[in-house]
């Protein structure tokens, strides 16, 4: 049986490499490729708007990548019960719907941040391979900001405002039955904001020729 302090560090480090790499994989291509082959500057030149072309990008990729973050979201509540050597009937009577519930919209939240992240470095990089470099680095970051919440203690509401940490240590919460509601929902709150200020940065990328077209 793994202990649950463990289990609850190890669980939103697993979902959370999945969530990036799902967003990883298809995000690269459409972005970084698109530009790579021209195809993204063929876009540029019509009178469409840049805002509707980066809204065109982030929310068809991240509905794609939710697929995975569902996935996830599946795999967690099914392995909880092997994990903590319990019946499935009482963990998930022990968590709950709102557990659940507040599980599933933190990692949606983190969904579409991320995707707008790679985005971002995906329109700064000139091809599919230096975005894909700019990128593994940014995972392992995220790897190591998911990980130090286990060993590191003293993490408190603090952690809200910094972007997949907050729903890291509240999924942890979660998982130790140390459920905060109100920290939940401003975590989900503040990812979206701040996938909005990525969004916003990539309209003004896409606007930008030095970027775009290198000039």
């Amino acid at each position: 049986e793994i202990p649950k302090a463990m289990m609850s560090g190890i669980l939103p480090f697993i979902v959370v490499v999945f969530i990036f790499s799902a967003c990883m994989s298809i995000t690269l291509e459409s972005v970084a490729g698109e530009k790579e082959r021209g195809t993204l500057a063929t876009i540029l030149v019509t009178s469409v708007k840049r805002s509707h072309v980066a809204l065109g990008k982030i929310v068809p990729l991240s509905c794609v990548a939710a697929l995975g973050a569902a996935s996830s979201f599946i795999g967690v509540s099914l392995s909880m019960p092997k994990l903590m050597g319990a019946s499935v009937g009482s963990v998930i009577g022990g968590f709950g719907f709102l557990s659940y519930l507040l599980i599933f919209l933190l990692i949606l939240s983190v969904v579409p941040l991320i995707t707008s992240l790679i985005s971002v470095v995906s329109a700064y990089s000139r091809s599919v391979k230096e975005a894909s470099a700019y990128t593994s680095v940014i995972m392992i970051l995220i790897m190591l900001i998911s990980l130090v919440t286990s060993f590191v203690p003293g993490i408190g509401a603090w952690a809200v405002a910094i972007p997949v940490l907050n729903s890291v240590v509240c999924m942890q919460n979660i998982l130790l039955f140390q459920t905060s509601v109100w920290q939940s929902l401003v975590s989900v709150g503040i990812n979206l904001v701040y996938t909005a200020l990525l969004v916003f940065v990539i309209t003004k990328m896409l606007s930008s020729e030095k970027i775009m077209y290198g000039s």
